[in-house]
């Protein structure tokens, strides 16, 4: 048996090659759109004149580590370099982790390890269509509407995009996964996942809500636990996944004396403070004409326009969320060959995120949500992927076959596609002009 592992990790690779290359493609194009927009000659001079604001953050922790000085307190003397704890680990640590493998400074480390994270996150992506045996064309239309998101770009700059969206479909693929070491692969992708942004710790249940789905199913007692067979490794999973946001906390109790310092410090610097009925507030997602005829004639406030534009995409992501959710569970009901577990994981993770980021952002008026609904986003497309596929897999119908319904379609998607791809142009542009975009 032994003699077979060499082979059977051939074949693997074999048919990881094609994903491997594809994402790489993309990501090399994700990075050549920023080199372009910002308009300098070289990769290496386009980069670090984007370096700005969290990325300055990250950079001061993999070279210090964490700082903090209790007397100095207040919204107007936090700055980099002072009181740094208002950020969580993961990202600063595979900073220093590229930095010292490659012998590089921490400045241009920033950027390899958020540019390996964006292939490691497309790899991940194709390898959910592959697993899905989802038609080629139905792959590049949800990679292009993947790519076009107006803050893809983030997926390339300094930012903790590309870490925790790659380590987030890491976690989701690898719970699914029959592989024997799925499990350790999928809390090690979850405890990087938690290390990285503090809204990976409400997902580190799903292997458990997952084992009791099987159980319910197979109608054994929910609480009849085999805990040395197939229950406890998915048990571990979850505490595995933990471990990196709560050593976080653990270690802020132990080296400053304050577990919540993280949470004090989002509040002190940046006012962020939980409400936890914003959720419930349909106000956040009604927006008003004025808001919206303002957006679309780009007023000379270019601070308030992208504020606006992550209240709009509040409003978008929770609509989008709730339509896709009661057309999924509709079109289950009447069609039993439509198989619906993996996606109800990914709506109930994408509904988990956006209340834990609404909750913690309304108080700064929605400000970056254009941002954070990226995840979402990118769940959402990967739903309407699964059900797409089980719809061509099955060979149901959507509609009858009438080109003016095609052409329809097709010219609405090429519009949006449009729309979006120029509002992503006009931010980076933004953002390499250091004018505040999320």
């Amino acid at each position: 048996m032994l003699n077979n592992y060499p082979h059977k990790i051939l074949d693997h690779l074999r048919k990881l090659y094609p994903a491997c290359v594809t994402a790489l493609m993309i990501a090399a194009l994700q990075v050549s759109l920023v080199w372009v927009v910002s308009g300098e000659n070289n990769w290496l001079d386009a980069f670090q004149r984007l370096t700005q604001r969290d990325s300055l953050w990250y950079i001061d922790i993999a070279n210090r580590g964490y700082q903090h000085d209790p007397v100095d307190l207040s919204a107007s003397t936090i700055e980099v370099g002072n009181n740094n704890v208002a950020f969580f680990p993961g990202y600063p640590l595979v900073i220093r982790l590229v930095s010292q493998v490659f012998g590089i400074p921490s400045e241009i480390a920033l950027y390899i390890a958020s540019q390996i994270a964006c292939w490691l996150f497309w790899l991940q992506f194709l390898l959910f269509m592959e697993r899905w045996a989802v038609p080629l064309s139905l792959r590049i239309l949800g990679s292009l509407a993947v790519a076009v998101y107006p803050t893809a770009f983030f997926l390339v700059v300094g930012y903790s995009e590309s870490l925790f969206l790659s380590t987030l479909l890491g976690y989701l693929y690898w719970s699914r996964s029959n592989c024997s070491v799925g499990w350790v692969l999928a809390g090690l992708s979850g405890c990087l996942m938690t290390a990285t942004r503090i809204v990976g710790l409400p997902l580190i249940g799903l292997p458990i809500l997952k084992l009791l789905r099987i159980r319910f199913a197979n109608g054994v007692p929910l609480f009849d636990l085999d805990i040395k067979g197939f229950d406890a490794k998915w048990f571990l999973t979850s505490l595995i996944a933990g471990l990196g946001g709560l050593s976080f906390f653990f270690f802020c109790a132990i080296q400053f004396g304050d577990w919540n310092l993280y949470l004090k410090l989002q509040q002190m610097g940046w006012e962020v403070t939980p409400d936890y009925k914003a959720f419930f507030q349909w106000q956040h997602y009604i927006p008003s004409g004025q808001m919206i005829q303002e957006f679309f004639w780009l007023v000379e406030d270019r601070l308030s326009w992208a504020d606006r534009l992550s209240k709009l995409a509040v409003a978008a992501t929770f609509w989008a969320l709730w339509a896709l959710s009661v057309l999924d569970w509709g079109i289950c009901l009447r069609n039993r060959r439509i198989a619906r577990p993996e996606r109800f994981d990914f709506f109930l993770i994408a509904w988990t995120m956006f209340y834990f980021t609404v909750t913690g952002l309304a108080s700064v008026g929605m400000r970056s949500m254009i941002r954070y609904c990226f995840p979402i986003y990118v769940l959402l497309v990967l739903a309407v992927i699964h059900l797409a596929t089980n719809f061509i897999n099955n060979r149901i119908k959507l509609w009858r076959k009438r080109v003016y319904l095609q052409v329809a379609y097709q010219s609405i998607v090429a519009s949006l596609f449009f729309i979006a791809g120029f509002i992503q142009v006009y931010l980076i542009w933004r953002y390499a002009q250091h004018i505040w975009v999320a």
